[in-house]
């Protein structure tokens, strides 16, 4: 009883750590260094599909692997022989709400569309500057009704496609910016993660720039080398702060909100977390450094 107590308040004490807490519980971590089913080698994305299946893309182990919500494995993809050529280093990583995964090849220039097994759907873009080409997009993201955004990272910009890759429209094209990540509210909202300068961006459905918060530093509200960010079903928006080994929290505007973590290898804890994915109220961390997914509750 008295190791259960300690054990609590060590994680207490790790979600609090950067003050301002939100309620949020240590619920579970699964992964360990290596290359067999359930392990993980520098893991950079993670996403939740509709039936609370975890996916997570497995970056130098070249693959996809997919758990139930307490981390039961179920299956890798690509299998076989070969994979490492389809997905390179894969990290930006999306489900839809009919569970097929969307993927970054950020060497190659495309996107991947994927069933729930690995089996390809489809394929689009090549490396390029135009409408539906890429340099080293690095994110993916789904909206509320179905549109791919792809964060195009050194054509300092975001992509809106449909759900078959045809290219509908360009936000906030700027060669000076470095979009690594993108997210989508529930109302439509885009927020994307500038990387070079610390910031979020903040644009309405029609592209129309909003609201920009952050900087670099380590203060309340503030990134360094953050990593990815999501939003959760109430909008409000969630932040792998990743050198600062923490996951902030926000309002859909802005407003700091809470953060957990510190560097470390206990519950709660981080070691450069580079993925965040949020379900019905369940946050899921891609723990890079100490290779395994954490999962908290509010």
């Amino acid at each position: 009883m008295m190791r259960r107590l300690v054990l609590l308040f060590a994680v207490s004490a790790a979600l609090a750590a950067t003050g301002s807490a939100p309620a949020l519980t240590f619920l579970s971590a699964w992964g360990s260094q290596g290359n067999a089913a359930g392990q993980f080698n520098e893991p950079s994305g993670v996403a939740v599909g509709p039936y609370e299946d975890v996916y997570v893309a497995d970056t130098l182990n070249h693959r996809i692997q997919r758990f139930g919500p307490s981390g039961r494995y179920i299956l890798t993809f690509p299998g076989g022989a070969g994979h490492t050529a389809l997905l390179p280093y894969p990290a930006g990583i999306a489900v839809d709400a009919q569970d097929r995964v969307y993927l970054t090849d950020s060497i190659n220039g495309r996107v991947l569309k994927l069933d729930n097994t690995g089996r390809v759907i489809t394929i689009w873009g090549t490396r390029g500057t135009g409408p539906g080409q890429f340099e080293s997009p690095r994110d993916v993201a789904i909206g509320p009704h179905g549109d791919v955004y792809v964060a195009d990272t050194h054509n300092g910009r975001v992509q809106k496609f449909g759900p078959t890759g045809a290219y509908e429209a360009t936000i906030g094209h700027d060669r000076n910016t470095y979009p690594a990540s993108v997210a989508v509210g529930p109302e439509g909202d885009v927020y994307v993660l500038d990387k070079r300068d610390g910031l979020i961006r903040k644009y309405g459905p029609a592209g129309h720039l909003l609201r920009t918060w952050g900087g670099i530093g380590s203060a309340h509200g503030e990134f360094n080398n953050a990593s990815d960010l999501t939003t959760d079903n109430l909008g409000a928006v969630y932040v792998a702060d990743t050198f600062n080994n923490r996951i902030q929290k926000f309002t859909p505007d802005g407003q700091f909100l809470g953060a957990w973590g510190q560097r470390g290898a206990g519950h709660g804890q981080f070691s450069e977390p580079r993925g965040v994915a949020s379900f019905r109220g369940h946050v899921f961390v891609a723990d890079a450094h100490n290779y395994r997914i954490q999962r908290f509750a509010p």
